[in-house]
C-alpha cells in the first residue's frame, strides 16, 4: 500500500511539467564532458568540462577511444587505461608546454573485439 501511494505520488509529480523529475529510467545529471563528433558519429575531440577547462588553462592534447565489439564492453576499463602512457621527453629539462611529453598507446595484444581510435 505505501509503494502503491509512492509510484502514485511519483507519476503525479512526473506529470507535471515543473516538477523536474526524470523520466522512467533516465536521470537528470551534469556531463563533465563533451565530445565532438564529425558527420559519421566518429569522435573528432573531447573536452573536460569543468572550471578549469573553462578558463582556458586545460585544454585537450590527444583523443584516445578504446571502441568494444558489445555493448557491455569487452574487457574492463582500468586495463584499457594502463595502455595510455605519458612520458617526459627530456628528464633533465623541465617541462613548459606540453610538447614536452610524448603520449604513447600499447596496441600489442589488444583484447579481442576493442580498437584503438586516436586523434591527435
Amino acid at each position: 500500500m505505501i509503494l502503491q501511494a509512492l509510484k502514485e505520488y511519483y507519476d503525479r509529480k512526473a506529470a507535471d511539467s515543473d516538477s523536474n523529475i526524470a523520466p522512467p529510467g533516465w536521470e537528470w545529471k551534469e556531463i563533465p564532458y563533451i565530445i565532438v563528433l564529425n558527420k559519421d558519429g566518429q569522435p573528432v575531440n573531447m573536452f573536460e568540462h569543468d572550471h578549469s577547462a573553462a578558463r582556458g588553462e586545460m585544454s585537450t592534447v590527444k583523443l584516445v577511444v578504446f571502441k568494444h565489439d558489445s555493448y557491455l564492453g569487452n574487457t574492463l576499463s582500468k586495463d584499457l587505461f594502463q595502455r595510455v602512457k605519458i612520458t617526459k621527453i627530456d628528464a633533465n629539462k623541465p617541462a613548459r608546454s606540453t610538447s614536452d611529453y610524448e603520449i604513447t598507446v600499447e596496441k600489442d595484444g589488444l583484447p579481442q573485439g576493442v580498437e584503438v581510435i586516436e586523434k591527435p
